[in-house]
């Protein structure tokens, strides 16, 4: 398992098996730490990198991306849904604008009906 998409603690879970199997299980075993991420740009592996090594309970690794650079992530902090969506929109607008094709446009929201919540910021911007 991967210690760092133990992401489940919701269900009271915790990658403490993984990280202390020793402990758990025999003190004798193998462990083989499969790195190389052949799914994710060089960009987003770095980001992942830099998050998990800040974190305290962790198995010590480090992801090796297999594919180029790619776009760099962009990580935003709103204090409300309203100007995250207004956000967004501005972004969509100046992407269009600069002649991004709608459609191919990636989008990654925390909502369960993303697309009406941002359907009425994006039509007040055009």
């Amino acid at each position: 398992g991967d210690d760092s998409q133990s992401i489940f603690a919701f269900r009271h879970t915790s990658p403490e098996y993984m990280i202390n199997f020793g402990q758990y299980f025999t003190p004798n075993f193998d462990d083989f730490n499969l790195v190389e991420n052949h799914r994710s740009t060089k960009n987003i592996i770095n980001l992942a990198n830099t998050i998990n090594n800040k974190a305290e309970n962790k198995i010590d690794k480090d992801l090796i991306a297999t594919k180029p650079d790619g776009v760099a992530p962009v990580i935003e902090g709103f204090y409300s849904q309203k100007s995250e969506y207004e956000w967004i929109a501005n972004q969509i607008q100046t992407d269009i604008r600069n002649g991004k094709v709608p459609s191919l446009l990636p989008i990654e929201m925390n909502c369960r009906q993303w697309h009406l919540c941002l359907q009425k910021w994006v039509f007040l911007l055009f």
